[in-house]
């Protein structure tokens, strides 16, 4: 009789269980194709990490940013590795002694004279002719002061300031001991827009030990224009690629008629790939209604974003 009674009680048990699976089931929440978060966390589940990965290439690609965000992290990928190899000691940035800079060389050179220390000239002029991305290479002292500058003419010659420990690339790179990426600025010396990447040199790289200096490298934004256009297919006339910086500030434009008309900070799109995410959007631009892809670009501590514009109507 007890096993009878047992075995009438399993099926209303088995009954609830299956109604809370279905339950769980129904309430648990699916992933949007054109709206995910950018994945650049470490993830301790490898599977997770790798489909994460997958995911979001395969977002790219629907919203046709697959090749020019590629190309855009590869770019990227070669800047952070010239500056770690600076900040480990594997290029001769941070070799010792270096010349001391006279008041006289400051007012005349605006750092030390183009035939001093000519090994970090050449390890700069060897970075410049081999990334086109880079505009100048140089190396601040740790108060600031420039030690010298690649191209030495216009970036040295031309300079009207000689000590930078007021920008926030040099305060970042110094308080982070990481590399820093600057908003866009006007280079001192050309009055060019450009971003700088700056990072810190210390003697005993491992332990952050005594500041030798702080490099920094000029980002062409000619260059990353050039990428943007090659980006374009021939049947793309009603579409426009934009690169932005996390300040609203644009870098580069596939369409140089239309270039700095927009305010992106209002872009929904825009706020939406600076918090980290991917996707498209319907939005006005210049009162039209235009679909907007958007994704965010890992650069340094910051994200840099690329939209995709395409007429609507």
């Amino acid at each position: 009789m007890m096993v009878k009674g047992l075995g009438l009680m399993v099926i209303p048990v088995l009954f609830l269980i299956i109604g809370i699976s279905a339950i769980t089931f129904m309430f648990i929440p699916s992933m949007s194709t054109y709206s995910v978060m950018n994945e650049n966390q470490n993830n301790s589940n490898t599977n997770q990490s790798q489909f994460s990965i997958t995911t979001n290439l395969t977002l790219l690609k629907q919203l046709d940013l697959h090749t020019l965000s590629q190309s855009l992290n590869n770019t990227i990928s070669d800047l952070m590795d010239i500056a770690e190899a600076s900040m480990n000691g594997s290029n001769s940035f941070g070799n010792m002694p270096m010349v001391n800079i006279t008041s006289e060389m400051k007012m005349k050179y605006h750092g030390i004279p183009s035939d001093l220390d000519l090994e970090k000239r050449n390890e700069a002029k060897k970075l410049l002719a081999t990334n086109k991305a880079l505009l100048y290479v140089g190396l601040l002292l740790p108060n600031g002061d420039r030690y010298f500058g690649e191209p030495y003419s216009p970036y040295q010659t031309n300079s009207s300031i000689t000590n930078f420990a007021y920008r926030d690339h040099f305060i970042g790179a110094v308080e982070t001991n990481q590399p820093y990426l600057s908003n866009t600025l006007n280079a001192v010396s050309t009055g060019e827009p450009l971003a700088i990447l700056a990072n810190p040199i210390y003697s005993d790289a491992k332990n952050n030990n005594t500041l030798i200096g702080v490099q920094v490298l000029g980002l062409n934004y000619t260059y990353f224009n050039d990428l943007v256009k090659s980006a374009m297919l021939p049947e793309d006339s009603n579409k426009r690629f934009v690169i932005i910086d996390s300040n609203g500030t644009e870098i580069a434009d596939s369409s140089s008629d239309n270039k700095n008309m927009e305010l992106y900070k209002e872009l929904q799109s825009f706020q939406n790939a600076k918090n980290g995410e991917s996707g498209i959007l319907v939005e006005k631009v210049n009162g039209k209604n235009m679909y907007i892809s958007y994704t965010p670009i890992k650069f340094a501590q910051t994200n840099w974003i690329v939209l995709l514009m395409s007429t609507k109507d």
